[in-house]
């Protein structure tokens, strides 16, 4: 029983790292993207 539990655990997990990565990926383009018009704007 304890495997069974295990496993999903393991499948998903790795799902919520790449959800937490993508967020910050699409925050640092977000901040990028601000910088840059600010930069232009200035």
């Amino acid at each position: 029983v304890p495997a069974s539990v295990e496993a999903p655990v393991e499948w998903t997990a790795p799902a919520a790292v790449r959800a937490r990565a993508a967020l910050r990926a699409a925050r640092s383009v977000v901040s990028l993207a601000d910088a840059d018009r600010s930069q232009l704007t200035a």
